[in-house]
């Protein structure tokens, strides 16, 4: 019987095993081709948001039990959507529905609601005189007049008097970026935002169709 070199015996071994290292290397060529072929499912296309968790009544302050956490579908949660630390504590400006994402434009802004909670009320003026805007801004206070008849082209007589005293700022509204319509008022959508007593409110009511002049006047 011819015998074996120890050498030949290895190099017999080794050749008799590599169907099994054949089989395996195939197996983990299989399994790449599984995964590069079939990747992980895509994210579920949602992102966070913080949403009414029942109706809430217009004026309401918001509180923590008025929220819930939802997912809510990439693309369609409102620019702008707050997280819940900015929403607790603020006035909604109108009736909501459960299950809304909340943005700024469905709350009342805090210098506003901090008016209303102090027991004033807001109302919203023209000016007769755009260039005002340059030094009124959120915060300040105004003595509003009529205007004479040479600012607003109308025969009204001037006022002797300011027709509210101490109106504060609470946002100034820009004018508009359209072009302007021939014969049509320069100050068209300049305006501003103001809080007054009750009192004075009654005073401005009759003369809210028509545009005021804001004086800047010192706090008292």
């Amino acid at each position: 019987m011819a015998t074996v070199s120890p050498s030949l015996r290895r190099t017999l071994r080794y050749l008799t095993g590599w169907p099994r290292w054949a089989a395996a290397a195939l197996c983990l060529l299989g399994a790449a081709a599984s995964v590069l072929g079939n990747p992980r499912p895509a994210a579920s296309g949602t992102v966070p948001a913080v949403v009414t968790r029942h109706p809430v009544s217009a004026g309401a302050v918001l509180a923590a039990p008025d929220l819930a956490a939802a997912r809510w579908p990439i693309g369609s949660l409102p620019p702008g959507a707050l997280p819940a630390p900015r929403l607790i504590g603020r006035r909604v400006a109108l009736r909501l529905p459960a299950g809304v994402p909340l943005t700024d434009e469905f709350l009342v802004q805090p210098a506003i609601a901090a008016a209303l909670a102090a027991g004033r009320v807001t109302t919203t003026i023209r000016l007769a005189n755009a260039s005002q805007l340059a030094v009124l801004q959120p915060g300040c206070q105004v003595d509003l007049y009529l205007p004479p008849p040479d600012v607003t082209g109308t025969d009204s007589a001037a006022s002797a008097g300011p027709i509210a005293h101490a109106a504060q700022v609470l946002a100034v509204l820009a004018e508009t970026s359209d072009p302007p319509v021939a014969n049509s008022d320069p100050a068209s959508g300049a305006g501003l935002i103001v809080a007054v007593t009750r009192s004075t409110a009654a005073q401005l009511a009759p003369q809210l169709g028509s545009p005021l002049l804001a004086t800047l006047v010192q706090p008292p």
